[in-house]
């Protein structure tokens, strides 16, 4: 499930601290942190699913960190990652 919600509507659940103490079997990771060079992901080579799976969980850690652009390069080959990456995204 995706939802979307306003970043005044998030409130931080854990302790401030480096060492939040967590019930046991609960883990906490913290959340993309993006900069110019990681706005984009190569394909190039990969399968068209194993592309498509990374593809995808690119674009949610990209709009989970609010970033507007992002760049995916697939090559040109024989088109089959083209074709998937775009079956994806349409």
């Amino acid at each position: 499930m995706k939802m979307q919600v306003a970043l005044a509507d998030v409130q931080e659940v854990l302790p401030p601290g480096n060492d939040p103490k967590l019930p046991k079997n609960v883990t906490y990771q913290p959340g993309p942190r993006w900069d110019a060079s990681y706005q984009e992901i190569n394909v190039i080579g990969q399968r068209a699913e194993e592309a498509c799976d990374a593809v995808q969980k690119f674009l949610d850690q990209a709009a989970m960190a609010s970033v507007e652009r992002v760049r995916i390069v697939h090559g040109h080959g024989m088109g089959i990652l083209k074709r998937a990456i775009a079956d994806l995204l349409g």
